[in-house]
């Protein structure tokens, strides 16, 4: 298809929008002179005053639509805030798993020293009920409160205060009894 206009003089290539200015202004006049044909299956309508009511009713619905799904997005009870809360109950929980998790390998390190250690075995029976090795002697202190002195009229006389009470043996728990 040839060019509508040739290109411009002493320029050198093929490009027709390039040139004097004289020529790009017949070409700009050129092209807005020529009818705008419609695309097939096209229809140029314009806005009637019957079409405004109904862009305004479909401008209304829309908007009732964007209402509708913020008031969900926001307010309903599967909303942002039904997000957030769950967000917190898992951050809480997962704290909570965390601290059971770390009580579980305690109790598994316990376990394990209790099958393969006596020692483990012996400071359980200690501390929990209370025993002691054959070759020990247990000794049981007590503490009595110490009580004021009686207060003498006089106020003259200020008398020692009491001594504590010796520490003696005490007895050592008997067996229980075997059975046959």
């Amino acid at each position: 298809m040839p060019l509508p206009f040739p290109p411009a003089v002493g320029r050198s290539g093929s490009d027709p929008h390039r040139g004097s200015p004289a020529v790009r202004d017949e070409r700009a006049a050129a092209d807005a002179a020529a009818p705008v044909a419609p695309r097939p299956g096209w229809q140029l309508r314009l806005a009637a005053s019957g079409d405004d009511l109904g862009l305004q009713i479909v401008a209304m619905l829309l908007i009732a639509v964007l209402l509708a799904l913020h008031y969900l997005l926001w307010i309903a009870e599967d909303g942002v805030r039904q997000t957030y809360a769950l967000r917190v109950a898992i951050q809480a929980q997962s704290e909570e798993n965390a601290a059971l998790n770390e009580r579980n390998r305690a109790m598994e390190a316990d376990i394990q020293d209790l099958k393969t250690g006596m020692t483990a075995i012996e400071e359980r029976a200690r501390a929990e009920m209370g025993m002691i090795r054959g070759d020990e002697t247990f000794y049981r202190i007590l503490e009595q409160p110490v009580s004021p002195p009686p207060a003498s009229p006089s106020g003259a006389h200020k008398s020692a205060p009491a001594a504590k009470p010796a520490a003696k043996p005490a007895t050592r728990p008997a067996a229980p009894p075997s059975r046959p």
